[in-house]
């Protein structure tokens, strides 16, 4: 069973004995003893609930020390799949986007290779319409060297037509 305060109050010695002790000297000291342990057993009490309190905020700490650990490793996965998502997005525009410029650049050409075989068949056709110009300035030549020459026939033959 545990001493209390109390009981070193209580407590009391048997009759007194020659040469023994002051009794009266014996009480008061009893006293001061059951106040210095009543004070430590407070202390006691105190510290206990200190430590408690303090037992709690720990347990409390290491709670939210988890939680943190928890929060900060789902943040790093959900990071690490968000960026490897963003890869293959990136990954996936870069090619849609090199292969619409393969399809620009093929188009470019078929564009060129039409617009090349135009001014051909244009020169072409410009060099036929010079040749059958030219072969019209010809005949047109010849035209008027035949109206030239009836002319001539004509004035020629007009002095002798009034003279008949």
């Amino acid at each position: 069973m545990a001493l209390t305060p109390n009981d070193i109050q209580k407590q009391s010695f048997a009759a007194k004995r020659w040469g023994g002790v002051d009794g009266e000297e014996v009480r008061s000291f009893l006293i001061y003893v059951a106040e210095q342990f009543d004070m430590a057993l407070r202390e006691r009490a105190r510290l206990e609930e200190e430590l408690l309190r303090a037992k709690e905020k720990v347990d409390d700490l290491v709670g939210r020390e988890e939680l943190l650990k928890r929060t900060i490793l789902s943040t790093q996965r959900w990071a690490d799949d968000f960026k490897e998502r963003a890869e293959r997005e990136a990954s996936l525009i870069l090619r849609e986007a090199e292969a619409k410029a393969d399809e620009i650049i093929r188009g470019a050409y078929e564009k060129q290779r039409r617009v090349e075989s135009s001014i051909q068949d244009l020169k072409e056709q410009q060099s036929e319409a010079l040749q059958d110009l030219e072969g019209l300035i010809r005949r047109l030549q010849r035209f008027q060297e035949q109206l030239q020459g009836e002319r001539e026939r004509e004035s020629n033959l007009r002095p002798l037509l009034s003279q008949g």
